[in-house]
């Protein structure tokens, strides 16, 4: 489980890798607290291996530290699991998604 980050121009990106839990709360929260808001996030889970649902509740905490609201986030193509989870309209509503090819 790690997190990277890079921030060029106005983008930040945050790439997460292995298993997206709660283990990785405080290392996530530090990833966007240290970059104004006025930056776009994008978090990119290409690399992960599983996402637990507390994952969500901090990406909903990101996406609300933002001024204008919406995370791009970016998925592998072909994952079932990350596909159903971000396809319930109530999740799909707060962020932009993009599968990666």
């Amino acid at each position: 489980m790690s997190i990277t980050t890079k921030t060029s121009k106005l983008i930040h990106t945050i790439k997460i890798e292995g298993v997206f839990d709660f283990a990785l709360q405080d290392q996530f929260r530090r990833a966007y607290e240290c970059v104004s808001s006025e930056f776009q996030y994008v978090v990119d889970l290409t690399a992960i291996d599983s996402i637990h649902s507390s994952a969500i509740s901090m990406l909903m905490m990101l996406n609300d530290q933002m001024d204008d609201g919406k995370t791009k986030l970016i998925l592998p193509r072909g994952n079932k699991e990350m596909k159903a989870l971000f396809g319930d309209k109530c999740i799909s509503d707060k962020f932009t998604v993009t599968y990666l090819t």
